[in-house]
């Protein structure tokens, strides 16, 4: 947690070697980004498997990534990419700060951020929606 390479305060969750999970408060908006994404699929292409290797390109529209709370359905967004650097991609979408879909962070019991691949669901305790509930309150300020 804390403000990088003079952006905005940083919320990480490091899942394994090679996934991590990041929310950073940016001057209009939270940036949402899961690293490491393997296993996508072009699901506006056909739903062929998007390459995970190095050199590997991302057809147009491929990139989809979505804030769930455990309840309903995803809501997948259009996200940016770029290769990750050991394997998969790197995925961002950007939430304007008072979008309803991040106040789930502060009330549900899991999360995760929903991709057509690699995808993994974290248990929020209290004091995990805290710590998301005092990270919103400082970036909405």
């Amino acid at each position: 947690m804390g403000a990088a390479n003079g952006h905005g305060e940083t919320l990480s969750l490091a899942m394994d070697d090679g996934h991590s999970y990041s929310f950073e408060c940016a001057p209009d908006a939270v940036l949402i980004s899961e690293t490491g994404v393997t296993g996508l699929l072009d699901i506006r292409g056909g739903g062929g498997k998007v390459g995970d290797a190095p050199g590997s390109t991302m057809p147009e529209g491929a990139a989809v990534m979505a804030l769930y709370g455990g309840k309903g359905d995803p809501k997948f967004l259009p996200a940016s990419y770029a290769p990750n650097r050991k394997m998969g991609w790197d995925l961002t979408i950007k939430l304007a700060k008072r979008d309803k879909q991040l106040d789930v962070l502060t009330k549900s019991e899991m999360m995760s951020l929903f991709t057509t691949g690699f995808t993994a669901a974290v248990s929020l305790e209290a004091a995990d929606q805290k710590m998301f509930a005092d990270f919103l309150a400082r970036c909405r300020a």
